[in-house]
């Protein structure tokens, strides 16, 4: 952000994908001088991410989730709960589009549902869903991005 201000740019836009969607989401704590975000397959809050992760060893997954948070606040200093790109979302007015495909096996399309419901009060959000797995775009995706940008920066 820093560098595109330096360069003469007044309109910033941040596009994610994944874990890049996260941090473009959480980004918006740190700086006010982002004015739009479009946020692709991301993870509304990584604690509930570690816990679809260890879903499949059912009686290991409560004990998993907790070691996995003690060994993130060990070694980086971060609990797995305080990595949420939901409360960043939420917390602003700014135009954002979340998009995610419903069959996504890497990160579960309901992570983009509490998006969603977190930016209700948002009358800048935009949404949009396709049939798709984790990175893959259908044919209307880049036209659905750049119509999004076009109109807010």
């Amino acid at each position: 952000v820093t560098y595109m201000k330096q360069i003469g740019m007044n309109k910033i836009g941040v596009v994610g994908f994944s874990m890049g969607g996260a941090v473009a989401l959480m980004s918006l704590d740190q700086t006010d001088e982002i004015d739009v975000v479009a946020s692709d397959s991301a993870y509304a809050r990584l604690d509930l991410m570690a816990g679809e992760l260890y879903t499949p060893l059912k009686a290991f997954k409560v004990p998993l989730i907790f070691l996995t948070d003690l060994w993130s606040r060990v070694v980086i200093g971060v609990s797995l709960n305080a990595v949420s790109p939901i409360d960043a979302a939420s917390k602003t007015q700014i135009p954002i589009l979340i998009s995610h495909g419903k069959s996504d096996s890497v990160i579960p399309f309901s992570q983009s549902q509490l998006l969603q419901e977190a930016l209700k009060n948002n009358p800048h959000a935009e949404f949009y869903s396709r049939n798709a797995e984790h990175g893959q775009l259908d044919p209307s995706y880049p036209l659905v991005l750049s119509r999004f940008l076009k109109k807010h920066l």
